[in-house]
């Protein structure tokens, strides 16, 4: 075994096997933030992933992920969004009608499942 010859070099030059596996790593660990960050702001988060995996166009898909994503906050679940709006209306006892036709809505706007719908109609109406 000669000297270096334990080492992963490409091309003559050593350590640049280390080097691109350092890469291959960071280029991962991106991806997998830009598909979390996407996912909480109501983007398509594999799309993105896969944008970014790509070699030829992960640099050009970033920096148009970075415009793009200025034009989308981050989302709260709606169920979150809701019961708090349940306990704000429990203060005010007057206003149970409004947490119901908002709670009516949201379900008409199919965000939020059947199950849910109930389960949040009966805490509003038992929180009176």
């Amino acid at each position: 075994m000669e000297p270096g010859e334990y080492m992963m070099d490409w091309w003559g030059i050593p350590f640049v096997g280390y080097m691109m596996i350092g890469v291959v790593l960071v280029i991962v660990l991106i991806a997998f933030l830009k598909y979390l960050d996407a996912e909480k702001r109501g983007l398509n988060g594999l799309l993105w992933l896969f944008l970014v995996i790509v070699p030829m166009i992960s640099v050009v898909s970033i920096i148009v992920y970075l415009i793009i994503r200025i034009d989308y906050p981050v989302q709260q679940p709606v169920e979150q969004s809701l019961l708090h709006k349940a306990q704000v209306y429990h203060k005010n006892p007057t206003s149970m009608l409004t947490a119901l036709a908002n709670l009516d809505e949201h379900y008409a706007n199919s965000e939020i499942t059947r199950e849910d719908y109930y389960q949040m109609k009966r805490d509003i109406e038992l929180s009176q």
